[in-house]
């Protein structure tokens, strides 16, 4: 979990780089800017196990009506 936690940030920090990048001109902000949206807590994953198989279900009834 670890290593895809920190994949996940390194992305972020890319894309939080190019949007600032084309918002901001001055480094400045462009640095205010990746300290105000990138955080470490963003990166976490949290996994839920659903049993989405009834919804699917009554999905399926009702396209097929």
């Amino acid at each position: 979990m670890d290593t895809i936690r920190d994949i996940i940030y390194t992305q972020n920090k890319e894309f939080l780089a190019t949007i600032a990048d084309d918002m901001f001109v001055s480094e400045e902000d462009k640095h205010k800017f990746l300290k105000k949206y990138l955080k470490k807590n963003f990166s976490y994953l949290q996994v839920t196990k659903q049993d989405k198989t009834n919804s699917y279900q009554k999905k399926i009834k009702n396209c097929v009506k």
